[in-house]
């Protein structure tokens, strides 16, 4: 069993935060809206998120 303390929970949860530039759960549930939204309606080009960057054609 693995055993984690509410001090070590909320200092992941604030890394979270800072890497999607939010500071609470309301603003990660309106960015989490906002993805889903572009991803319904087309508007992000479609794919799985993770773009072309790294594709190689030839």
């Amino acid at each position: 069993r693995l055993v984690v303390s509410e001090n070590t929970t909320k200092s992941h949860i604030k890394s979270i935060y800072q890497k999607l530039g939010v500071h609470s759960r309301s603003e990660v549930l309106e960015l989490v809206d906002e993805a889903c939204a572009c991803a319904s309606s087309g508007r992000d080009g479609g794919g799985d998120g993770h773009g072309d960057a790294g594709a190689v054609s030839g």
